[in-house]
């Protein structure tokens, strides 16, 4: 698969230019002491960087898109959880589809699940400062998701529509800062007590009670709904959850962190390019842990790919 060799990214540019850091300043102590962990290595390594903040929902997207077009930059660096980096590859996939040649990506991975940052084998401080230090880089691709009225959103490593898509249109932010992880097992019982039970059609006329869309390995952590699923191959794997209800998500539930879940008759997968998904009026649709639209959307291959840092890949 071509994207599977790490190519040298021009690093002449990155030791001239400093490297620009977007990150959410109101971030925890924690995550803080994480980000300091990877600023110190690249300052010991002589790599000058810059921090660019954030304040709001969608800044990390209009500033990312704005280093890219200015051109000014050694490399584009999204400090954060997987809301952030989503945000960051929209804004330089904004600027790279208007024709701007734009620097290299790469994370610092702050956040709760960090899925991008697993697949990249980049998800501490020390091996994500590591692979922007070795000038490594890689092509990987992007899933797109639109709407009937233009809109257009990149995802890197899964979208949703169905169960998981209202797990995390009602997870509570807070909540999400304060419990991290265990927030998403809260809601999720909490969604499961209330489900109503809906029917997503495709536009072949199949239907589903629940679809996700995987373009990566791993799935909320480091969970697997489409082993086969992988960031240098040029379709998504679609997992089409026939069954519906109560008891059918309580066993998709419990199959998953044992990683049981693929092997379930009812979830069907198959690579796909294109993919129309229709269902409820309002129903979410998530992508990389974030609400992005409502029904009805188009899931299709982007055609752009993204050039981000990445550690080695290990070889069998």
């Amino acid at each position: 698969m071509d994207g599977s060799v790490l190519e040298a990214s021009p690093l002449s540019a990155t030791r001239n230019r400093p490297l620009r850091i977007i990150v959410n300043p109101t971030a925890g102590q924690a995550r803080g002491a994480r980000l300091k962990r990877s600023l110190d290595r690249l300052t010991a390594a002589g790599t000058q960087w810059d921090i660019v903040e954030t304040q709001a929902r969608g800044d990390a997207e209009a500033q990312a898109r704005a280093l890219a077009e200015a051109g000014e930059v050694g490399a584009i660096i999204a400090a954060g959880g997987d809301g952030t980096i989503n945000e960051a590859i929209n804004g330089v996939m904004a600027a790279q589809r208007h024709g701007a040649p734009v620097p290299p990506f790469g994370l610092l991975p702050l956040g709760t699940a960090n899925v991008l940052a697993g697949e990249l084998g980049i998800d501490t401080p020390e091996t994500a400062a590591a692979a922007l230090l070795s000038g490594q880089t890689r092509k990987i691709a992007l899933g797109l998701c639109e709407t009937p009225d233009g809109a257009r959103r990149y995802f890197s490593m899964m979208a949703g529509v169905g169960f998981d898509a209202h797990v995390v249109a009602g997870i509570d932010p807070a909540l999400k800062r304060r419990f991290g992880k265990g927030a998403y097992v809260w809601q999720t019982l909490r969604e499961w007590l209330a489900l109503q039970p809906a029917r997503y059609t495709l536009g072949d006329g199949r239907d589903a009670s629940s679809l996700i869309l995987a373009n990566g390995h791993f799935y909320a952590g480091r969970f697997t709904v489409a082993p086969e699923a992988d960031l240098d191959d040029p379709a998504l794997i679609a997992a089409r959850f026939t069954k519906g209800g109560r008891l059918a998500t309580a066993l998709y539930a419990a199959a998953l962190p044992f990683g049981l879940l693929p092997h379930l008759p009812s979830v069907k997968r198959e690579r796909i390019t294109h993919v129309s998904v229709n269902g409820p009026a309002g129903e979410p649709v998530q992508a990389d842990g974030d609400t992005i639209a409502t029904l009805p959307v188009t899931f299709t291959l982007a055609p752009e790919r993204l050039t981000i840092f990445a550690a080695p890949r290990a070889r069998a």
